[in-house]
């Protein structure tokens, strides 16, 4: 299998388009599922990158009370 390497840059560009363009997918799978090809990535790839980017992005403990909240409401 060969590797590629994406710059710094390329996933930044990757991960902001994915949060413009959820709001028009039914889910955050679907639309990561419909970019990815358009990048030249895997749909696993970009969900990675966009996991990385929320976890510096959003706090631990908010990510926590979230997930619990959501859990709770289930």
């Amino acid at each position: 299998m060969k590797t590629r390497n994406y710059t710094p840059e390329m996933k930044e560009r990757a991960v902001r388009m994915l949060i413009e363009a959820k709001d028009d997918y039914p889910s955050t799978w679907s639309a990561i599922k419909a970019i990815a090809p358009k990048i030249g990535c895997t749909p696993e790839t970009l969900r990675s990158w966009h996991k990385k980017h929320i976890d510096k992005t959003i706090p631990a403990k908010i990510q926590a009370q979230s997930q619990a909240e959501r859990i709770k409401d289930a």
